[in-house]
């Protein structure tokens, strides 16, 4: 198991407000990723066998979350 996040048990305390600009760019399905959010890694899996993840949020948790997959640089 990986607890994410790894200190408090909730996103935001980390990154100031963000702006409504920003927000609405995300909204709008034009903004992805800004300097104003938290991320937590992962890790780095090895191909060669399959991996799975199980997404389970506790009660009052704060989403939606956008999870990001991307192959590792060689």
């Amino acid at each position: 198991m990986i607890e994410v996040p790894a200190g408090p048990g909730y996103f935001g305390a980390q990154t100031a407000p963000e702006p409504e600009k920003i927000f609405q760019a995300r909204e709008d399905g034009t903004a992805l990723l800004s300097n104003y959010m938290e991320l937590a890694d992962l890790g780095c899996y090895d191909n060669a066998v399959p991996n799975y993840f199980e997404f389970s949020t506790p009660g009052a948790s704060n989403l939606p979350a956008c999870l990001i997959l991307m192959p590792a640089g060689e």
